[in-house]
């Protein structure tokens, strides 16, 4: 199990393909395996692609500590240096974009171009309440698995959600919990972590190409969440996924590939 120190933990990662190193930042409850599942095979055609587990999820270590972006941050550019990589083009999907953000902050040198996924500079209000009620449902010993069941309708679109229950999805289902299970205080330090985040005062230093990618129907960091990121952001494009929520790589993966892809070639 290929394990390195970064800071004050051992991270997990996986190392697949050649080419210019891209750097897969997951998002909240996220290992280095599910979120990318549709899309990893192809970006591994074009990349050196490095996925890992953060901190808080297995099999990476989850300290019984606080958490923050730029601790996070700081162990994604650790993580780089111990491979030998001294820079990567950086994709992070919504709490993983808050950590991009913050490695394009403080790592600058780490970082050749940016993408950021579904994400945001400050959560809203909106955000805020649900990760607020995933707490107490949590400390409260709800089980997991139903957890996630209450945050589905947040993740999806209407239209995907439609789909679903009409039994008309032409792939399965996402798995959407890690591999190896998260412990409750991990997944409760990352909700912690993405309330106190909010670096709008600092995006404007992120001086590398960034693109921007949203879901025309994401609930949790709608466009207007990313319309800012760009406001703040120097040398940055959006575009917008139609009919998508907030998992759009689950249910827009070919669009998003082909985001992600042309933004990757024409910045080289």
């Amino acid at each position: 199990m290929p394990l390195t120190k970064t800071n004050d933990i051992e991270t997990y990662y996986e190392i697949e393909g050649e080419g210019h190193p891209l750097l897969l930042i997951s998002g909240l409850n996220c290992d280095h395996e599910i979120l990318w599942q549709k899309v990893k095979t192809a970006l591994v055609e074009d990349h050196q692609v490095i996925t890992y587990a953060p901190r808080g999820v297995a099999p990476s270590s989850t300290p019984t500590t606080p958490y923050t972006m730029e601790m996070m941050a700081d162990d994604a550019a650790a993580l780089l240096t111990n491979l030998g990589i001294s820079s990567a083009h950086v994709l992070g999907y919504s709490m993983g974009g808050m950590v991009a953000q913050a490695l394009a902050i403080y790592h600058q040198d780490k970082v050749d171009n940016l993408v950021l996924a579904a994400t945001t500079a400050k959560i809203n209000a909106l955000n805020r309440i649900v990760c607020e009620g995933c707490k107490k449902l949590l400390n409260s010993g709800f089980p997991r698995e139903e957890a996630s069941a209450v945050m589905l309708p947040w993740l999806f679109s209407n239209t995907f959600l439609t789909t679903l229950l009409e039994g008309k999805l032409s792939s399965p289902m996402p798995k959407l919990q890690p591999i190896m299970p998260q412990s409750v205080h991990g997944l409760i330090y990352q909700l912690d972590a993405l309330a106190a985040f909010d670096r709008r005062e600092s995006l404007g230093n992120i001086s590398m190409p960034t693109l921007i990618i949203t879901g025309e129907k994401d609930l949790l960091m709608p466009v207007e969440d990313a319309q800012e990121l760009q406001n703040l952001i120097p040398d940055s494009r959006l575009v917008a996924i139609p009919h998508a929520g907030h998992l759009l790589i689950h249910e827009k993966p070919d669009l998003f590939l082909q985001m992600v892809s042309a933004f990757m070639k024409s910045t080289l």
